[in-house]
């Protein structure tokens, strides 16, 4: 591969998961109307996109985890991170920051990803991610739980998985830490 090309790619890859950080709201937000940001940005393009690209309209365009609308941001920051990256590359005098850009993008990226698996190692082990299943969802058929209850409800069960789970993603934030210290 050309070493511009690969230069390019590097770049717009660190530009689109920086765009992901800021944009895509967990259940716990970066900021707090991190959210409303992302639904008043992209909430109309969301569902044009959902229209347009899939035939499919969006009664709800609200961004949340394995949604139609998570997927279409997903491919509407990776074109706008397209744009940024041709834009930044074009600008003779920004050409040279590139490297700073990819940098700072690179360890936002690792500060980010060490927090989020420490967070989820610590609710694994101390079970405040899967939660045991309640007896409303234990009564009830499978066919009639939605595929999110379900999901949490099998893993909330088991608590050495929670626990193995836990401790293999603390030890994956101890080893990229140590690996950005390195």
């Amino acid at each position: 591969m050309h070493k511009t090309t690969k230069a390019l790619i590097t770049c717009l890859y660190g530009i689109f998961l920086l765009l992901c950080i800021i944009f895509i709201p967990f259940t716990f937000y970066l900021f707090p109307f991190q959210q409303n940001i992302t639904q008043i940005l992209f909430g109309e393009l969301i569902k044009k996109a959902a229209s347009l690209l899939l035939g499919v309209s969006l009664k709800n365009i609200q961004v949340y985890s394995d949604s139609v609308s998570m997927y279409i941001l997903f491919f509407i920051l990776l074109l706008l991170g397209a744009v940024i990256t041709i834009f930044l590359t074009s600008l003779k005098q920004l050409y040279k920051r590139n490297l700073k850009i990819y940098n700072f993008c690179t360890t936002a990226c690792y500060h980010y990803l060490i927090i989020i698996l420490l967070k989820y190692g610590l609710d694994k082990i101390f079970k405040t991610q899967f939660y045991l299943p309640e007896p409303n969802t234990l009564f009830t058929t499978v066919g009639h739980l939605d595929k999110d209850i379900l999901f949490w409800s099998t893993m909330g069960s088991s608590h050495l998985y929670n626990t193995i789970t836990g401790c293999i993603e603390i030890l994956a934030a101890v080893l990229l830490f140590l690996n950005q210290q390195g």
